[in-house]
């Protein structure tokens, strides 16, 4: 997944996908330019304002979040865009929010365990042995814990 130079891109789909993306054909920004949703420089200008408008009504504007997530965290680094309704400052609060610590010593948590009992006890893997010991054996001898 790449994202083109805002300035030097003359496509019609904003912000600049240069990966085809099959929800492109229905999101509202597709015949726009993409200088609307270039975030760089002081602020947020009124062509900005009026592509967060378009974001606000689009139909895939999650898909296109999503997109940017991803991007995002295989490149280790802000796309200067508007992507999603979202700028790149408010993209990376967002993600911020959602990281949860273990309760007792504030390790990250993983955000998908599949060990519901454990991640619904707000403790990483090493607390929640140490604090229901009992509880981890078992899911070790099903195989659900290593």
């Amino acid at each position: 997944m790449t994202v083109g130079t805002l300035r030097s891109m003359n496509t019609p789909v904003a912000p600049v996908i240069t990966d085809p993306q099959p929800w492109i054909e229905q999101a509202a920004c597709r015949e726009v330019g993409p200088g609307p949703w270039d975030t760089t420089g002081e602020g947020l200008s009124l062509d900005n304002r009026r592509a967060l408008g378009i974001c606000r009504t689009c139909p895939v504007r999650d898909l296109c979040r999503d997109f940017a997530d991803r991007l995002e965290s295989t490149s280790r680094a802000n796309i200067e865009c508007i992507f999603g309704g979202e700028t790149p400052s408010q993209r990376a609060a967002r993600r911020q929010k959602t990281v949860q610590h273990c309760s007792r010593c504030g390790n990250r948590l993983l955000r998908r365990s599949k060990y519901e009992v454990i991640r619904e006890s707000g403790l990483c893997f090493t607390c929640f042995a140490e604090l229901h010991p009992r509880t981890w054996n078992q899911l070790r001898q099903q195989g659900v814990a290593a």
